[in-house]
């Protein structure tokens, strides 16, 4: 198989592995700290394959959290497609920082996505009130680097690079 379409296939199918994570139920006290996953996801594909997974499977991968979580049609894409933009725009300087330095610019993008999602909410009428919306940003930059570490080792395991 091609090197383009093994990484379209893994792309393929870490994003199906990051929806499934996304609808995985926590207990009511944690289910605020999980990760928002697509779009780290999202931002580690612009950030290693930028030629190949940009802001098409960014907004796909949000049409179809869209549609999985019940959202408003778009709202997800719109975040995603902003995120994979900005991600894409700075990728070469953002891949010679070390893993807690791209933890932190992974944080500000996630609260940019939050933001985004938030806007369109509160333009419809049905704002989150609480605290615990804000708290995916956190815990999705202390997963930053363990990310990293496990994309790294599929993608060599597949031979993508």
């Amino acid at each position: 198989m091609r090197a383009k379409s093994r990484s379209a296939w893994l792309s393929l199918a870490s994003y199906i592995a990051a929806l499934a994570l996304s609808a995985f139920p926590l207990p009511a006290p944690w289910s605020g700290w999980w990760p928002a996953w697509v779009p780290l996801l999202a931002m580690y594909w612009c950030l290693t394959l930028p030629g190949r997974t940009g802001m098409v499977g960014a907004w796909l991968s949000g049409l179809a959290l869209d549609v999985l979580t019940g959202a408003l049609l778009g709202q997800h894409a719109l975040a995603l497609a902003l995120v994979a933009y900005l991600t894409l725009r700075s990728h070469r300087q953002v891949r010679v920082f070390h893993a807690g330095q791209q933890a932190i610019l992974v944080g500000l993008c996630l609260l940019l996505y939050l933001a985004v999602i938030f806007s369109v909410r509160y333009l419809t009428g049905t704002p989150p009130w609480h605290w615990s919306f804000w708290t995916p940003a956190l815990s999705g930059m202390i997963c930053w680097p363990l990310l990293l570490v496990v994309m790294r080792a599929v993608r060599t395991r597949c031979n993508v690079g």
